[in-house]
């Protein structure tokens, strides 16, 4: 429920046949849904129409190569009060589901306050707030219970596998640990951005089965996206 694949769009693959091949280590790391999330944030301005029409060109690629990933759109929110209003304004930034959900990513230099209210004006549209890799945040690194107090008010948590692969520093391997331990994650997902990532994607759910339990696996990666995405 979080990969960078759609092409040229963000910092994913440049070409469809880039796109293709991160597709393919997705499948053959057994992924069978994915969500492609590119950015919304000021560093990358391709406009919605853009990111619609490169989404259904690596679809309509994807099926007439036999790949048979099913594939949703999204969007990855840098968390901003623009694009909180631009987030209501416009769903296509949201994933659908149930109900529609939005991705998001928190940029440093926010305080606590500022997280929940975002979180809670989300809420008030009608959209569920999805913290994109919360770990990686020194707000959730110095005080991985915010995390839990977000899952209380309704937002949910996405964790990243190189999180708990250890590829963003020993600090944020011990948050995602916390928030394992704690049952404070609803999903884990590759935030791939090359065929690399799924290498790293299985090595994490490997670790998870380990350390937590297959079941817990099981909700992290099928289950508990399955609920929110309606797959």
């Amino acid at each position: 429920m979080h990969t960078h694949v759609v092409p040229a769009v963000d910092d994913g693959p440049e070409t469809l046949d880039a796109a293709l091949a991160m597709l393919r280590a997705a499948e053959a790391a057994g992924v069978t849904h994915i969500v492609a999330t590119p950015h919304y944030a000021a560093a990358f301005d391709a406009t919605a129409e853009r990111v619609a029409a490169q989404f259904a060109a690596l679809a309509n690629a994807a099926a007439a190569e036999g790949i048979a990933i099913v594939l949703s759109a999204g969007r990855e929110v840098t968390f901003t009060e623009t694009a909180v209003r631009a987030v209501t304004a416009d769903q296509r930034l949201c994933g659908r589901g149930r109900k529609p959900w939005v991705l998001i990513e928190l940029p440093e230099g926010l305080n606590r306050g500022a997280v929940i209210e975002g979180m809670f004006a989300l809420q008030l549209a009608g959209v569920t707030p999805v913290l994109a890799h919360p770990e990686r945040h020194s707000l959730v690194v110095q005080d991985p219970a915010l995390v839990g107090e977000l899952r209380q008010r309704g937002a949910l948590a996405q964790l990243d596998a190189g999180s708990i692969a250890g590829e963003h520093g020993t600090p944020v391997r011990r948050t995602a640990q916390r928030l394992l331990e704690q049952r404070w994650a609803d999903a884990v997902a590759s935030d791939a951005h090359g065929p690399r990532g799924y290498e790293t994607y299985r090595g994490a759910c490997e670790r998870i089965a380990r350390l937590y339990g297959s079941d817990y696996l099981q909700d992290l990666v099928s289950t508990g996206p399955a609920r929110l995405i309606n797959c």
